[in-house]
């Protein structure tokens, strides 16, 4: 018991050694415009955590408003002025944290939601297509995962088998992935070391769900905002409209779900 303790607080503690940033490009309505983030992932000995950097960003800001007396009025106004804040997404995924597992978390509201489910790999078709990305010589892979057909290029010089969001188990780190409707895309623009960044779940109120779940969260959002907004305030709060507000929230909106469930 001792020893099985012992191995979980070493992985919880576990230090970046190399980080990945990808520029992710993203819909999230079927109708709507292409959204751009940037987003990192941070690759350690056994595990890896993929984040949004404006997300981060955002974060470091209001928290550093809040404890200068600042209002939430006076984060919103700074975080509209910088570039990218608006496309920042709020989820994180991590592998092997706890081992074996794939981690995904977000925030709805105030409650932030988790779904924890095995590792049991994605049957990848290794091609012969080859290209170079970033300076490293790629080799092409295509598999049909999480409801999607997704083609990978992976360097095979860097010896990890991971890649950004979920994607994971090819003989070289993946520098580059799409879907086939185009929809959703990473593609790497730098590979940094790691620092001192530590790979850790961080916070402990979460609710417990499956991804299916999380993915109803993401349709209610889009297609619905207003009932979504209605939802996580109290009861006896009141909305106010103003402006062209009532004609944006009631417009027809399709999701667009990186996983589809059937």
């Amino acid at each position: 018991m001792l020893s099985l303790c012992l191995s979980i607080n070493i992985q919880a503690q576990e230090n970046a050694l190399m980080k990945v940033v990808y520029q992710a490009l993203f819909q999230s309505t079927n109708e709507g415009e292409i959204w751009e983030d940037e987003m990192c992932l941070s690759i350690g000995k056994t595990t890896s955590h993929f984040y949004s950097i404006n997300a981060f960003r955002n974060a470091h800001l209001r928290d550093s408003i809040k404890n200068t007396g600042g209002t939430m009025q006076d984060y919103l106004n700074i975080k509209s002025s910088r570039p990218g804040s608006s496309a920042a997404q709020t989820y994180h995924v991590f592998k092997n944290l706890p081992t074996g597992k794939i981690t995904y978390t977000d925030k709805f509201g105030k409650d932030g939601f988790k779904s924890t489910v095995p590792k049991n790999g994605i049957e990848w078709n290794l091609l012969r297509g080859d290209t170079v990305i970033a300076g490293h010589g790629c080799r092409l892979a295509t598999a049909d995962y999480l409801g999607r057909k997704w083609a990978a290029w992976y360097a095979t010089d860097i010896p990890t088998n991971e890649g950004p969001w979920k994607l994971y188990g090819l003989p070289g780190l993946i520098l580059e992935a799409k879907d086939s409707s185009g929809k959703f895309s990473f593609s790497v623009t730098k590979i940094l070391t790691g620092g001192n960044e530590k790979i850790i779940l961080t916070g402990s109120k979460y609710k417990e769900c499956s991804p299916q779940k999380i993915m109803e969260f993401y349709k209610k959002k889009v297609e619905n905002p207003l009932a979504f907004i209605k939802g996580i305030l109290p009861p006896d709060a009141q909305i106010v409209l103003e402006g062209n507000e009532p004609e944006i929230f009631n417009k027809k909106r399709t999701a667009c779900l990186i996983e589809i469930y059937k």
